[in-house]
């Protein structure tokens, strides 16, 4: 089954470093309710492409972002309460990325779809979040997820640029 919605951000690029040959972090702008929030987001592939080498994309620039959350099982859970939050965890305990890219995020789920990846579906769903924005993700089958569901997740924000806005 397919995404039946982009489920994207817009949002401004307000830095960018890399961190590696082929990795980089890259800090967006984006609009939530309670205001304006930098989120500091790895990238790779593509983006880090069009952003280091291409130079597509330039600070200031006003783009569509999708955003995924390379999640920790063992930071997943069910909320009781409806609240949506992103919170950053600086040098989180996973230490599993550099930078301060990883997060706790809270939000109700929009969307489950299977995982097209057949080892990865035996394990994982793919959902999408309203955190305040939309963020992808895969959240373990253990937790029985359901649209309309409020989960904690924590991990690595992933950016990937979709364009330009106009």
């Amino acid at each position: 089954m397919k995404m039946q919605q982009d489920f994207t951000a817009h949002g401004e690029i307000i830095g960018f470093r890399h961190i590696g040959p082929e990795e980089g972090n890259l800090t967006v702008k984006v609009k939530i309710d309670s205001g304006d929030l930098n989120l500091e987001c790895f990238v790779y592939g593509e983006t880090l492409y069009d952003l280091s080498v291409k130079k597509q994309y330039r600070l200031g620039d006003f783009v569509e972002v999708r955003f995924s959350l390379l999640s920790y099982d063992r930071f997943s859970k069910r909320l009781g309460k409806k609240t949506k939050s992103i919170v950053n965890v600086p040098e989180s305990a996973t230490n599993l990325s550099r930078g301060n890219i990883d997060y706790m995020v809270q939000g109700e789920v929009l969307q489950v779809v299977e995982q097209r990846d057949p080892k990865m579906a035996q394990q994982y769903v793919e959902a999408v979040l309203n955190c305040g924005i939309y963020i992808h993700t895969d959240v373990s089958k253990l937790i029985q997820v359901k649209v309309g569901d409020y989960l904690r997740l924590e991990g690595r924000l992933d950016a990937h640029i979709v364009g330009k806005v106009n």
